[in-house]
């Protein structure tokens, strides 16, 4: 192929490469979003579960130190929020992680689909390339002859 000119070369099948490329562009765009979400979501929970751990160190201290049933019964209500909070996270976390499987298995579909329209013009180009280059030949075999008519001609006349 190096050395041929491949401007004349057509693939018929770009405009549904392309969009095919789009589509996968897009998915993995999809998925980016959803890793960051689902990252976020997991920072949130680990940031819950420290919150979680030291207000239930303090609500212990707090007990110890002084025994106030109302202040207990707040950091208990805080402990409970928290862990609320956090149940709900996992539900997202849960629910991401399936997205995130399922925008992965799209995106595999995507690149075979686009990795199978690449091999098919990969292919229509060799075929091309096979082409043009046969033409170039019989050019330059019609060349030949031609030059070694004349030349058999030229020496007739002599």
């Amino acid at each position: 192929m190096a050395g041929l000119d491949l401007r004349g070369f057509d693939y018929a099948l770009e405009s549904v490469r392309t969009q095919r490329r789009w589509q996968l562009d897009a998915e993995l765009v999809r998925l980016g979003d959803l890793k960051r979400r689902l990252a976020e979501c997991c920072a949130t929970r680990d940031d819950l579960n420290r919150q979680s751990e030291l207000q239930a160190e303090e609500a212990a201290h707090a007990w110890q130190s002084r025994r106030d049933p109302a202040s207990h019964a707040r950091l208990l209500g805080y402990l409970a929020s928290l862990h609320q909070r956090r149940s709900e996270v996992e539900v997202d976390i849960h629910a991401l992680t399936e997205s995130v499987r399922e925008t992965h298995r799209q995106c595999a579909r995507k690149q075979t689909r686009v990795q199978v329209l690449d091999e098919h013009r990969t292919a229509s180009q060799k075929a091309y390339v096979l082409q043009l280059q046969r033409k170039i030949d019989a050019e330059a075999d019609r060349d030949w002859s031609a030059r070694s008519t004349s030349r058999e001609t030229a020496k007739d006349f002599k």
